[in-house]
């Protein structure tokens, strides 16, 4: 990529962007392993305005003090990075696995270009499975996995090692069932704290489950769920049901829907930042509930022409309670990571601003924005008509609908968000695209 900037006075961009790489995929012992691997560079030059841009992305935070690695130079006009990846897989058989290693270097840069999203990383995983396709007393097929992965950055910080073991058959009365467990150690993020030093994040676990009917029905329904808890007594499940009904073998019809719930113990409110005094990183517990529906519809009347409808509603309310500071960011012990700043800290409705009185003076020394209790609907829909009026041609009629309502309440009631939903502004746009092929 390169852009032609002078004169625009558009600083925030490269100014150019290159990358470029080489991949490898080989099979072989009759295609029963494989080896896949890439490597690749980025370079990207720019004003000192768009690398410093670049260097403080939430992808890297060059800035952070705590991060001996790494170095933030506002002067700096380009910055270079690699990435490399090797992979070796067992393809075939009862028995099946890979094992691989994967390094971004935290100067690689590819957004101009396309997408990706985190870099300083040095990841290694292992998975195994073990998959029996021969009917049994119990199971048609079963899919046993164990995974394990570990990730550093460049320092040699451990920021994630887990583990999860899963599995999922096919019953003789073509019924499913999927479960697994997850189980993660202490690690620390880089990023949590927006570009403040490095934190630790508690060991926790996770748990899931599914079931399904038989799809070769006409009804089929299915369930699925998950529980998770870390060490910081953060916890959350998720509890959901599908639908499917094919009355006809050219239409069907089917909806999901699903409800969570986050109890979390740290949910980040923001950054108080003010001249000559340090800044502080804020927290607060929060209590969230979701619910989400997923509705869709296919008709195909001919060959040629076909009826496609998609709806979901969404609604999530937050609540905000017990605000905390980082105090400690890699200490063990929760109470010793967080410091409780509740009673110092007030919400100014007025100006839509915290107001942050740290050493207990009455007067407030930091004011700044932040994350305040939420209450978000949403829906999305989309009907689309196509047309095979001639071989090789297509009409198609696209109307997409949507609604959006956000208050400032941190509750989930069901009645009054789905009605507040509906009763909102709303957006339509209807489109025409036709496509004609020419003999010539």
């Amino acid at each position: 990529v390169n852009r032609k900037l002078d004169g625009t006075g558009i600083t925030s961009l490269h100014s150019s962007a290159y990358a470029g790489g080489l991949d490898i995929n080989h099979r072989f012992a009759k295609n029963e392993y494989s080896f896949m691997g890439h490597l690749a560079f980025s370079h990207v030059m720019g004003d000192t305005t768009a690398i410093q841009r670049t260097q403080k992305h939430p992808s890297r935070y060059f800035q952070r003090t705590d991060a001996d690695h790494l170095s933030y130079d506002p002067a700096r006009e380009s910055l270079s990075g690699y990435s490399a990846k090797a992979i070796f897989l067992k393809n075939r058989g009862h028995f099946r696995g890979g094992s691989g290693v994967i390094v971004t270097s935290p100067g690689f840069e590819v957004n101009d270009l396309g997408y990706y999203r985190s870099v300083d990383d040095i990841m290694s995983f292992l998975w195994l499975q073990y998959q029996d396709w021969e009917p049994g007393s119990v199971y048609k097929e079963i899919f046993v996995n164990h995974n394990m992965w570990i990730n550093y950055d460049y320092s040699g910080t451990r920021k994630e090692f887990g583990g999860n073991v899963n599995y999922y058959g096919v019953f003789l009365n073509n019924w499913s069932h999927g479960l697994g467990i997850n189980l993660s150690a202490y690690g620390v993020s880089p990023y949590f704290n927006r570009g403040g030093p490095a934190l630790r994040t508690p060991s926790n676990w996770n748990v899931w489950t599914s079931f399904e009917s038989d799809e070769r029905k006409k009804v089929i329904w299915g369930i699925f769920g998950y529980y998770f808890k870390n060490k910081d007594n953060v916890t959350g499940f998720e509890i959901g049901q599908e639908l499917t009904y094919r009355p006809l073998n050219n239409f069907h019809v089917s909806a999901e829907v699903s409800f969570n719930v986050l109890d979390d113990t740290w949910s980040w409110i923001g950054k108080a930042e003010a001249d000559g005094l340090e800044t502080q990183y804020i927290w607060a517990d929060m209590y969230q509930e979701t619910l989400n529906l997923t509705f869709r519809a296919d008709w195909t009347l001919t060959p040629k022409l076909s009826l496609q409808y998609y709806a979901q509603p969404f609604i999530t309310a937050g609540d905000y309670s017990n605000y905390k500071r980082v105090d400690h960011p890699m200490a063990k012990d929760f109470d010793e990571r967080f410091e409780d700043i509740n009673d110092r800290i007030i919400f100014d409705e007025e100006d839509e601003k915290f107001n942050l009185d740290l050493d207990y003076d009455g007067s407030s020394e930091y004011t700044f924005d932040g994350q305040t209790d939420f209450n978000y609907k949403q829906f999305r829909s989309n009907f689309v008509l196509r047309w095979e009026y001639s071989s090789g041609s297509t009409f198609y009629l696209v109307w997409s609908q949507g609604f959006t309502d956000y208050r400032s309440l941190g509750n989930f009631e069901f009645s009054r968000d789905v009605r507040d939903l509906f009763g909102a502004p709303g957006v339509n746009v209807v489109m025409v695209k036709m496509s004609h092929m020419f003999k010539i």
